[in-house]
């Protein structure tokens, strides 16, 4: 028994010696820092576990001690007989018992010191179990942190005394201990996280006789490892959804990480790319691999930490694109390289961009160049179109004004009622012909407008080609007469039908042999052809005229293009007639020209119109010639009522003198109201009305009579008779209510005509 009580001397010693080592571990002793360089709370931590299990141990042995005490002497008998002989070595005795209290004062001071110990554990707490799972021993800071105390705990199972979710994770750990397994888990306890040891304790015989829990709360620790967590996650959602793509690589240039930008920008999956080397891939354009392998040797040598690079690269189908680097070297804590981070932004678009900005550029200086050139040259041409347009508005006054001299003069002649019947006469001549020259430039004026504006309309119908010549050759005819100009017509009178509007192909003729006509001196001849060249027919108008200079050839059928535009040029006109011309014969999908040896060796034009191929099944149309002029008529007005309307005196007159001479009936209105009233009390058969009126024009004087009832005059046949002489004028004033549109001016026959028409007694 004496060599127990020392044993147990010795083991407290131990205790003290390895707990003083552990407190000075804790607090930071020099010497001990400076030996062990390493976390002192780690090492601490190691020493407290050694000191519960060195406690664990010597509580065993005194427990087995006594016991070995007990069962070594059955015979308490003997025992006594044996200490009545040692009464004679009383002295002995006496100073065994001293260093007895002795040692167990020394016990008791080092089990206040483990007690003090074991209170004392930091951050945590250590544990004691039986098989029943019952609490032995509880002590430890971290009992008090929870808000238990050592009452709550020692006496009572673990599911007295843990909350349900805790002792639902400690239950089966704690019997493993008994069958010898040691645990490492962590519990949660309230809001707090513990890591938590469970282990077996042993006797001498390695009997295990007892659970043992030690327990250090790592609640700040896990929020630490979580916010790693949630930062790493956050770093890789970035690294995934960035436009950049990430690429580590290695000192040997093998590829460490391959971001999925990287394998969009490239082509190359990560799993086909880690861990193989960069000049495997053959991701570097030929030409950039010098400059690419001197950045890769700066930044893996440590001579530059950041480069910036651009260049080159090939993707996995083989496309050239450009892409800038953006390069870190990566170091360990030594400092050394360990690997470099590239972030690769592909900038292919960018640099197409650029260089069609640059050629763009190029492109815009020499368009601006060109532009410059074509603003002179427009200028030029300005200038020359400014001067036409001078030239032509002189044309157009000279032409206008020198009919207009004719006409005034006669009729001032004829109103001194001193001429004889010859000269009379021959003054209606002169004015009624200057009237009709009038009228044409004003009409060739009014179709170059329409052909501008391409407003020209055809009424195209299957047409015999020589009535049109005749009718044409019958107009000029009396001009050339005066001129003793001899007219030669070779007509080919089995030539089929062409598609064509008579009315106009008759205007294209009557120009041509006017302007041969025209330019040709007295005496000289105009001969006019037709025949069929191939498919087509062919009409050619010949003079012996002046001709025309090379130098204006090309320039014939241009609007207000004159040979001569000078004040003292021999011929009169507006150049028009054969710009005229030319767009006539395109629309009818034929073709003009001209050809002339020079000056003063005639000219000849030639057109060429398509000839209709299943003619023969057609049936022709006569063309429409508007130059009767005589009296005679079997057109039949007499007795009509008719109601003309004209804000001119002048017209108004002339529309009641014309018609009244075939025995109607005329009433004049000056305006459109005046003409409202007349209209109930006169009740018209036939309405004339001007469209350009002071206040109300003709189409609101029409609507107006169209709202009214039959009975009240509102379907009178009605003519509009206007200057307005436009396609769309002419679509307004059917659309109104007008049944007719007839153009100013107009010639008798053609107005007693069309009263006729819509008085419905025309007979011719």
């Amino acid at each position: 028994m004496l060599l127990h009580k020392r044993q147990i001397v010795l083991i407290l010693a131990w205790l003290v010696l390895i707990f003083t080592q552990a407190i000075a571990i804790y607090q930071g002793e020099p010497y001990i820092s400076s030996c062990f360089p390493v976390s002192r709370l780690a090492i601490a931590l190691t020493f407290w576990l050694e000191l519960i299990a060195i406690i664990i141990t010597g509580i065993a042995f005194i427990l087995t001690a006594t016991k070995q005490d007990v069962t070594e002497h059955p015979h308490p008998e003997d025992k006594l007989h044996s200490h009545q002989q040692e009464l004679s070595t009383l002295p002995e005795v006496t100073d065994d018992i001293t260093a007895f209290k002795q040692t167990q004062a020394a016990l008791q001071s080092n089990q206040n010191l483990i007690h003090t110990v074991l209170e004392n554990i930091p951050n945590g707490g250590v544990f004691l179990f039986d098989q029943n799972l019952r609490f032995i021993l509880a002590a430890g800071l971290g009992l008090e942190v929870v808000g238990i105390t050592k009452a709550d705990m020692e006496g009572k199972t673990i599911w007295e005394a843990l909350p349900p979710e805790t002792s639902s994770k400690v239950e089966l750990p704690y019997r493993q201990a008994f069958a010898g397994i040691s645990s490492r888990f962590e519990a949660p306890y309230g809001h707090r996280v513990y890591e938590v040891h469970v282990l077996p304790v042993r006797n001498d015989d390695g009997e295990i006789f007892a659970g043992m829990t030690i327990t250090q709360e790592i609640t700040e620790r896990k929020q630490s490892e979580l916010a790693l967590q949630n930062a790493l996650q956050l770093l890789n959602l970035h690294i995934d959804t960035t436009p950049l793509a990430v690429v580590q690589w290695d000192c040997h240039l093998c590829v460490t990480r391959w971001s999925s930008a990287a394998e969009k920008i490239f082509g190359w999956l990560a799993e086909e790319v880690i861990g193989k080397y960069i000049q495997d891939l053959h991701i570097v354009y030929e030409e950039d691999m010098t400059a690419v392998a001197e950045v890769s040797d700066r930044l893996l040598s440590g001579q530059e930490a950041q480069i910036i690079q651009y260049n080159r690269n090939y993707t996995k189908d083989g496309r050239v694109i450009y892409c800038e680097w953006y390069n870190s070297s990566i170091t360990n804590e030594e400092g050394s390289v360990t690997s470099v981070l590239s972030l690769v932004l592909d900038v292919t678009e960018r640099i197409q961009a650029e260089k069609a900005l640059r050629q763009s550029e190029l492109m815009v200086t020499e368009e601006r160049a060109q532009a410059l050139e074509r603003e002179r040259a427009a200028r030029i041409e300005l200038e020359r179109a400014s001067r036409m347009k001078d030239e032509f508005l002189a044309i157009v006054s000279h032409e206008l004004r020198s009919p207009l001299n004719g006409i005034l003069g006669w009729s001032r002649l004829l109103r001194t009622r001193k001429l004889s019947p010859e000269k009379i006469e021959q003054a209606l001549e002169s004015i009624e012909r200057n009237a009709q020259a009038q009228t044409q430039l004003i009409e060739d004026l009014l179709d170059i407008s329409r052909i501008i504006r391409g407003n020209i309309r055809l009424l195209v119908r299957p047409t015999k080609l020589i009535p049109v010549i005749q009718a044409a050759l019958d107009t000029v005819r009396p001009i050339a007469n005066t001129k003793s100009i001899q007219i030669i017509s070779r007509l080919n009178f089995d030539i089929g039908l062409v598609s064509a509007d008579p009315e106009r192909l008759q205007q294209v003729i009557w120009n041509l042999l006017s302007n041969a006509v025209k330019f040709t001196p007295e005496g000289g001849r105009v001969e006019i052809c037709l025949e069929q060249v191939e498919t087509n027919v062919q009409i050619q108008v010949i003079d012996t005229g002046t001709g025309i200079s090379p130098e204006f050839l090309p320039y014939v059928f241009d609007r207000f293009r004159q040979a001569d535009a000078t004040t003292t040029r021999n011929q009169g006109g507006l150049g028009l007639g054969l710009a005229i011309v030319r767009n006539l014969v395109e629309l009818h999908n034929g073709k003009v020209s001209v050809a002339s040896p020079g000056e003063g060796q005639g000219a000849t034009f030639t057109v060429q119109l398509p000839l209709l191929a299943t003619y023969s099944t057609l049936t022709p149309e006569e063309p429409l010639i508007q130059r009767q002029t005589a009296w005679d008529t079997k057109v039949q007005i007499k007795g009509l009522k008719i109601l003309a309307v004209d804000d001119e005196p002048d017209t108004r007159e002339f529309l009641k003198t014309a018609l009244e001479q075939y025995g109607a009936i005329v009433t004049t209105a000056a305006s459109t109201r005046e003409a409202l009233k007349l209209l109930q009390l006169v009740k018209p058969d036939v309405l004339l009305s001007d469209i350009g009126m002071p206040n109300e024009d003709g189409y609101a004087l029409i609507r107006q009579i169209r709202a009214l009832s039959s009975e009240q005059g509102g379907n009178v046949p009605a003519a509009a008779l206007t200057a307005y002489t436009r396609q769309s004028d002419r679509l307004q004033a059917l659309t109104a209510g007008f049944q007719i549109h007839i153009s100013k001016p107009i010639e008798p026959i053609q107005l007693l005509k069309i009263v006729a028409t819509l008085a419905g007694n025309n007979s011719n």
